[in-house]
């Protein structure tokens, strides 16, 4: 795939990464409420409306959990890889001419288009913006400089 295949592909992306990212960060949320009734729920007897809420919350969470599965099976329909649910983060694999060798196209929900390559060998970490020689883009995704990630980026 190339650049502007993987960009062609964005507007359904998008779509299914922000289901995706709204739904991974509710599932995060029912979990924790879990955690929290399973705490409590060592203290009160079964049959209580605590042990009730229990019971739903985790059908709940089993229902998003297959949901997001089917989220993320419909972005492999078009060829991206989830990275990151929370983020947004999705993948494609490609060719790149800076590059001797398949590499990963790389977006970030909600921007307009992809905006780093990376060797398909490497780091999430070691990413090269699209639009200059330079790794670039590294405080948007919060990671910290990783050791030979600029590598040669010459045609």
């Amino acid at each position: 795939m190339t650049l502007a295949g993987a960009n062609r592909r964005l507007p359904l992306v998008r779509k299914i990464a922000a289901d995706i990212v709204a739904l991974s960060h509710d599932l995060a949320d029912r979990e924790d409420r879990l955690k929290i009734l399973r705490r409590r729920g060592r203290k009160q007897s079964t049959g209580s409306f605590h042990s009730d809420e229990l019971d739903s919350i985790e059908e709940i969470v089993q229902r998003d959990q297959k949901t997001l599965e089917h989220y993320v099976a419909e972005l492999s329909e078009v060829g991206g890889e989830l990275r990151d649910a929370s983020l947004g983060i999705v993948e494609f694999r490609g060719d790149w001419p800076e590059h001797d060798g398949p590499v990963f196209f790389g977006w970030l929900h909600p921007n307009d288009e992809i905006t780093y390559w990376r060797p398909e060998r490497s780091k999430l970490t070691d990413r090269r913006s699209v639009f200059e020689d330079s790794v670039a883009g590294r405080e948007e995704f919060g990671d910290a400089d990783s050791p030979e990630s600029n590598g040669n980026t010459d045609g």
